[in-house]
């Protein structure tokens, strides 16, 4: 199983919190990428981009669970993966009113994931979900929990049951 370090704000990252702390405009996150490239601790904050991206997602979802943090969700499938690859690195993209496009924040693996090649029998996938904290102290951490992907089949079948369940709740109530 594949675990992560302490994510790591970027600079820009850092530059954007202070800009919408200061109300100077809003912001969106973009996507999430992933890729094979192994990054020392020291290079982190100082990057404006990753290199080696393997694959790309757009955000899915954005929670806000409490005051002072946020989920950040996107999953990442291997129907369209050719090859095979270690995901070493996750970066986190946002919209900076002012500049644009920017490497918010990187996440670094202390053991990497495999995400396999499509072999048009079976497909992978892997959701990430990224959690940023701000604290009064200014602390900021970005940690990554692993969740499982929902399969097509997945949401069919909770969709299915909830409407049997729903069937039989109208049924009782009607008195049948």
């Amino acid at each position: 199983m594949a675990q992560f370090k302490t994510s790591i704000i970027t600079k820009q990252g850092h530059a954007l919190m202070a800009k919408l702390l200061n109300t100077e405009g809003t912001t969106k996150f973009t996507k999430v990428v992933a890729s094979d490239t192994v990054y020392t601790d020291a290079q982190l904050e100082g990057l404006t981009a990753i290199s080696g991206i393997k694959q790309t997602s757009l955000v899915t979802n954005v929670k806000v669970t409490n005051a002072a943090t946020i989920e950040v969700r996107a999953p990442f499938e291997n129907t369209k993966l050719t090859q095979g690859y270690y995901i070493n690195t996750i970066g986190l993209y946002a919209q900076d009113p002012t500049v644009g496009e920017i490497l918010f924040s990187v996440t670094c693996a202390t053991q990497n994931a495999f995400m396999p090649a499509f072999n048009s029998v079976t497909s992978s996938g892997l959701t990430v979900t990224l959690v940023t904290t701000v604290s009064n102290s200014s602390n900021v951490t970005l940690t990554i929990a692993p969740a499982a992907t929902v399969t097509h089949e997945d949401l069919e079948e909770a969709t299915t049951i909830s409407d049997a369940s729903l069937a039989a709740w109208i049924k009782e109530q009607a008195g049948e």
